[in-house]
């Protein structure tokens, strides 16, 4: 999958929650599995969930809340958990972005998008 190189959900622009919203699938990632209708996160969706709560908070000069620090423990265990160990190009001390293509190899995440809307559209 391409690297999505876009600034359309950076802190600073003028989109609001509304807009942000909708990298999610219905029902936001949460899915309800099994006979007894178990409640699960995706994974992805709530490490995006999370990086929306740490901008609102920096776009909104919010502070750290509870969910916050949730927020930054979570992530930072799922960056250690995956350990991506690829080497970025670094140039006048500042990170290559537009090399990122170059090194990283994107796991296909509208997979995962159509596989949560299935079983959100069969739970329904």
């Amino acid at each position: 999958m391409p690297f999505e190189d876009t600034i359309r959900y950076s802190v600073y622009r003028a989109y609001g929650e509304a807009d942000w919203e909708t990298q999610f699938p219905s029902g936001g990632g949460v899915v309800h599995l099994g006979t007894d209708n178990r409640t699960f996160a995706v994974s992805m969706f709530h490490q995006l969930h999370c990086l929306g709560r740490i901008r609102s908070a920096i776009s909104t000069n919010a502070g750290a809340s509870p969910e916050v620090e949730h927020c930054f423990n979570y992530l930072r265990q799922m960056m250690l958990c995956q350990a991506d160990v690829a080497l970025e190009p670094v140039v006048a001390d500042e990170f290559a972005v537009g090399d990122f293509l170059n090194v990283h190899t994107c796991k296909d995440w509208s997979a995962v998008y159509r596989e949560v809307e299935k079983v959100v559209t069969v739970d329904s």
